[in-house]
């Protein structure tokens, strides 16, 4: 497993502890760093771009934003939960309470297309080499009419719809595996944490 984290200047406080808890766990880590603020969907498409297209055969590639936090062992707690759920994108942070059902937490996952149910925060992806050259042929196609003006300018909105679209339904583990700890993104949106992550159980 690889793993790509999207940042800009000035967030160190967020990454050095991320890039931290994840060095251990993974084969590398790159940083996608916009030093010039072109922007989230400019930064974290080349971050997806990149990291999937030179991807292995059956490679998980994780993909970070930077304020996120996670604990030690995830990945193995993560690898539990592939052998069950068997799909090839999952999500690790949601603001979707009804996604945290006693059944779901028992289960430890939940797979489906949930709208506005798709958190870019920390995401896994398997054998989408050509993901983004998809959604970009989709979203000049068919997104640009559909989801509206204001929404356009988040990548992970267009990625969302882009799966319902296509009914790719993306596995949310339950509790989640990765917590938002930042307080203001670099988009200036107030996310908040996960509803029930596993640090704090």
């Amino acid at each position: 497993m690889r793993c790509g984290i999207f940042t800009i200047k000035g967030r160190e406080h967020y990454l050095n502890p991320l890039v931290k808890v994840l060095e251990p766990e993974v084969d590398s880590v790159r940083i996608f760093l916009d030093t010039e603020r072109r922007g989230n969907w400019w930064n974290l498409w080349r971050c997806m771009d990149e990291m999937l297209t030179t991807a292995g055969v059956d490679e998980p590639i994780l993909i970070t934003c930077d304020d996120v936090i996670t604990i030690s062992g995830w990945r193995e707690y993560w690898e539990h939960i592939h052998s069950l759920a068997r799909n090839d994108i999952y999500t690790f942070m949601s603001r979707q309470r009804h996604l945290f059902k006693d059944e779901n937490l028992k289960r430890g996952y939940v797979t489906k297309c949930q709208a506005r149910g798709y958190y870019d925060h920390a995401v896994v992806f398997i054998n989408q080499q050509g993901l983004m050259k998809d959604i970009e042929e989709w979203f000049d196609a068919v997104g640009r009419k559909t989801i509206p003006l204001n929404r356009q300018k988040w990548l992970d909105v267009v990625i969302q719809d882009y799966l319902i679209y296509k009914n790719k339904p993306w596995t949310l583990t339950t509790p989640t595996l990765f917590d938002h700890i930042g307080e203001i993104s670099s988009l200036g949106n107030n996310v908040g944490g996960s509803v029930k992550y596993i640090g704090d159980l």
